[in-house]
């Protein structure tokens, strides 16, 4: 900085019109001479209003006579800057960050209004209550951030699990897939109390070359004892860390771990330290504490729950949740719904008081979503679900250039349920659902992602592929999990179906691929929901019958 430049003992920073110097007294006076005599001659000047000289002790009379001369207050203890409080008074800081927390009152009590949908409630809860906490984490000292993070974040879930008709007291099961991004199962309430300290190592990364003086001199100042503490954070937390004979290895080596040897190694372990870089660093991080958390959760459950967190990571089953707009045409119950469903919570607050399935004999105890595998809902719900997946999968195909004709079908057919026609040539499709805990198969496939969706699509291979060869054409099988994840051929044929469209001009009309899959996963989620009502209304009428 031009101001600071001929002060060796000054520390300037200028982020936007904020210019912040640090220093002695007598460097800070002639810093802001030079400061005001160049501003002057742009045409610009120092807004004396908002100018603070900050001292930690009791200011000199040569300090209070040079501000009454400057016009400019003077202010003992932290002061605000940038929207993060500067100082090294913990109290004010504490009361700074509890302040910025409780600006989100309102929002807070918005989320909680009945007349807001639960998925409007759910979108705003991740988008626009996390910004401002993160900046916070990412600036100010993480022994004041992180116990008031953990209030926020109970807080902000509670408000949520009020609407959903659970319990703010969430089984560590469903607690789990609350907390995890929705990539990986769960529904993306990260606690900002998790990754508090990655926002805060990403902080320190970018402003390590500023503070490596510092470290060079081995000044235990409170900056660099919170980078420590940051860093013990991240260690205990088990983040990698590089081996010390490879602190200063190249970030494509294969010892190059998240964390350096040392918090002392910040600079050499991250070269080029910029925003993008801040972004990258707590990425990293972030995926490292979850990536232990899900293990530690994993190691310790049950195959009931390793199975359910798996088929919740297969794709297309968190789209529901990733397109709001889709999913606004989803009521409150059938959202709340969903969530049960890849939570592990049972399907409703009134769990049946019967043992047994009143319409096919069949012990319940040990599954509560027993109705997805119900063989009385077979010519019901489930087939009014089938054929919803069907028509739209027609809809999708023919949006897009293709000739679709749908096979009327009986319980015995042999036939598949849609052919395909595109330039490439014809396929013919079965749509087919599979429910992954379903007694039949849950031994079979416990914790392996997309295995009930494999054993299905084989099924259907065998079942139809002869048939469709001898019609000269190929076989695909269209199989969805419960949870609403897609196998790999569906997967394969909603991409072959969007590329015959691409082909041609874009059309008013058109079905585009993201917009499908947001269409099929809400449906499939409503339909589930369906399921479970006429489950619950049949099974009401033949006990009383």
């Amino acid at each position: 900085m031009l101001a600071a430049a001929e002060h060796d003992d000054i520390t300037a920073k200028a982020v936007m019109d904020d210019f912040t110097a640090v220093g002695p007294f007598e460097g800070i006076k002639l810093c802001f001479a030079r400061l005001s005599a160049e501003l002057g001659r742009v045409g610009a000047s120092v807004s004396l209003a908002k100018t603070v000289l900050q001292v930690h002790d009791d200011p000199t009379e040569d300090m209070l006579l040079w501000a009454a001369q400057q016009g400019i207050h003077i202010k003992k203890g932290n002061v605000e800057s940038v929207g993060a409080m500067i100082g090294l008074d913990d109290d004010e800081s504490i009361a700074f960050v509890q302040g910025k927390l409780a600006a989100y009152e309102p929002l807070l009590r918005a989320l909680a209004d009945p007349l807001l949908p639960i998925a409007l409630a759910l979108y705003y809860a991740r988008v626009c209550a996390l910004p401002k906490p993160m900046y916070l984490l990412r600036v100010m000292p993480l022994h004041i951030t992180l116990p008031l993070m953990s209030e926020f974040d109970t807080k902000l879930r509670s408000v949520i699990t009020s609407r959903l008709d659970i319990p703010s007291s969430l089984p560590h099961t469903a607690l789990f897939s609350f907390s995890q991004p929705m990539k990986e199962s769960g529904v993306g309430l990260v606690p900002m109390e998790l990754i508090a300290a990655s926002a805060r190592w990403s902080g320190i990364v970018v402003g390590a070359c500023e503070t490596e003086f510092l470290v060079e001199q081995a000044l235990d100042t409170p900056l660099i004892l919170d980078r420590k503490f940051t860093f013990d954070t991240l260690v205990d937390a088990k983040v990698p860390v590089t081996a010390m004979a490879h602190f200063d290895c190249d970030t494509s080596s294969d010892h190059w771990m998240t964390l350096p040897a040392s918090p002392a190694f910040v600079l050499s372990h991250y070269r080029d330290a910029n925003g993008t870089t801040m972004r990258h660093v707590q990425h990293r991080v972030s995926s490292d504490l979850h990536k232990h958390v899900r293990a530690q959760f994993l190691r310790a459950s049950d195959p009931h729950t390793s199975t359910r967190v798996a088929s919740c990571k297969i794709r297309g089953a968190s789209a529901w949740l990733t397109h709001v707009s889709a999913a606004l045409s989803m009521s409150d119950r059938e959202f709340e719904f969903a969530l049960r469903l890849r939570c592990g919570l049972p399907p409703s607050s009134s769990p049946p008081s019967f043992p047994v399935c009143p319409l096919c004999r069949t012990d319940i105890q040990s599954d509560v979503f027993h109705f997805f595998s119900c063989p009385k809902l077979k010519r019901r719900s489930l087939n009014r679900r089938h054929d919803a997946v069907q028509n739209g999968l027609a809809r999708y195909a023919r949006s897009n250039s293709c000739i679709v004709s749908i096979t009327p079908k009986r319980a015995d057919s042999k036939v598949p349920d849609l052919r395909v026609v595109m330039a490439s040539g014809a396929v013919q499709v079965d749509v087919s659902g599979t429910h992954p805990l379903a007694p039949s198969i849950e031994g079979k496939v416990h914790g392996v992602a997309g295995h009930a969706l494999v054993m299905r699509e084989n099924s259907k291979t065998s079942k139809y592929k002869v048939f469709a060869e001898s019609q000269g054409d190929t076989f695909s099988p269209f199989a969805i999990e419960s949870y609403g994840g897609l196998g790999e051929k569906a997967l394969d044929l909603v991409k072959a179906i969007s590329e015959e469209g691409a082909c041609i001009d874009a059309q008013s009309y058109r079905f585009s691929k993201q917009q499908f899959m947001a269409w099929l996963s809400v449906t499939w989620q409503r339909h589930n929901y369906w399921a479970f009502t006429e489950w619950s209304r049949l099974c009401q009428s033949a006990r009383r019958g």
